[in-house]
């Protein structure tokens, strides 16, 4: 009788200062009922008792491995964890947020659809409930992936991009890093995660993936997002660094070479979205007196001219 082999996956668990929610995290993820997987705590050298949490866990599951780092940030982290899968020759990347939970056979399902996917498969995504009281502002995010219009079970990432709901809000309608799987092969043609984003590191990986390579929504919640007034997306808004970001990450669409294969139909309908968008927050800009990021966006303006 032939024995199944799995592939191996990272299940990667960046975090910093997560003392609050690690524990449950941990607890999820060693409740998997996939068998062949590592589980990765990367620790962004946490002021608080995350270390310890992590260590304690380590020591009671032999799967789990923590590394403490310097300082990287964010996308540093996620980058860290990248490396380290590929040093163990994982097939798959799948996150797992400090603050997030997955559900016992969330690896289970995604891996299965995703070796059904093939060699040109660059994530697969899924509904996540949330967890924790929803503020009407954030009231949105339930069901992130119904602002499709057209939102097939297995298409190119570039019928996404000619959806007609791509620019319209919210941002980001694939969800947080811990409702994906990722293809570790992708990391290795398209790239790591760019650093210089604090909000849409996250999202603008999605938009390069969707760019090159095929993508899988998987109709099952696999996954909790957690909404508490101490987790990033939220002490971003409130510290008002989320809106302008995303300007940002259509510049790099525009002008970046690794968005060579986004059609030319779907960078002019970008570039005018740009435009037109960029002029209406510039009287937000100067009412609020961001005149740093009003310096980001007039470079970025000159820098779209100079090479459209």
């Amino acid at each position: 009788m032939a024995v199944e082999l799995k592939p191996l996956v990272l299940l990667a668990i960046p975090t910093y200062n997560g003392e609050q929610f690690l524990a449950a995290a941990i607890a999820s993820a060693v409740a998997q009922t996939y068998t062949n997987y590592q589980i990765l705590i990367a620790d962004d050298h946490s002021q608080d008792r995350t270390l310890e949490i992590a260590q304690v866990w380590a020591a009671r599951y032999p799967q789990i491995t923590v590394i403490s780092h310097q300082r990287l940030g964010l996308g540093g982290n996620w980058n860290f964890c990248v490396e380290y899968g590929r040093s163990r020759a994982c097939k798959y990347l799948k996150f797992l947020c400090q603050d997030d939970l997955l559900l016992p056979h969330c690896l289970t399902e995604m891996v299965k659809v995703a070796e059904l996917g093939g060699e040109h498969l660059g994530m697969v995504f899924s509904p996540r409930e949330l967890i924790g009281e929803v503020p009407p502002s954030l009231a949105w995010l339930r069901d992130i992936h119904r602002y499709w219009h057209d939102l097939q079970t297995h298409q190119p990432g570039l019928d996404l991009l000619s959806d007609r709901a791509w620019l319209e809000p919210p941002d980001n309608k694939f969800g947080e890093p811990s409702n994906v799987l990722i293809p570790m092969a992708v990391f290795g043609q398209i790239g790591l995660f760019d650093q210089d984003f604090q909000q849409y590191c996250d999202l603008e990986m999605w938009l390069r993936i969707c760019t090159r390579f095929e993508v899988i929504y998987l109709d099952q919640t696999l996954s909790s997002f957690r909404i508490h007034p101490q987790q990033t997306s939220q002490t971003n808004q409130q510290a008002d660094l989320v809106w302008a970001e995303i300007y940002l990450v259509w510049g790099k669409i525009l002008h970046d070479p690794i968005y060579a294969p986004l059609p030319t139909r779907l960078k002019t309908k970008l570039w005018w979205h740009f435009l037109s968008q960029a002029m209406a927050e510039y009287r937000r800009i100067f009412w609020y007196g961001h005149w740093h990021r009003l310096g980001k966006l007039n470079a970025l303006a000159r820098s779209l001219l100079l090479n459209s």
